[in-house]
């Protein structure tokens, strides 16, 4: 819990690593090792900070496998 408590105040070294906290949320959820309450809460947070980084998530997750880009697209509506 302690990285959505960084994003959640948004700790500086964080923001600046978006695209990458991005990817291992992404690859976390393909490998169903974020599930439940804990997954929703970190997504929740990898979505705050995509915004606040000013990212565009479907950018990112054009860098996946379709596999994946389905399964994060679940989480994140």
């Amino acid at each position: 819990m302690k990285n959505s408590d960084s994003i959640n105040r948004q700790n500086p070294a964080v923001i600046a690593q978006a695209a990458k906290c991005f990817t291992f949320v992404a690859q976390a959820l393909e490998a169903e090792t974020l599930q439940g309450q804990t997954a929703t809460r970190i997504v929740g947070a990898a979505k705050q900070l995509v915004q606040i980084a000013g990212l565009d998530a479907n950018q990112l997750l054009q860098t996946m496998p379709p596999e994946t880009q389905q399964t994060v697209r679940a989480f994140f509506g």
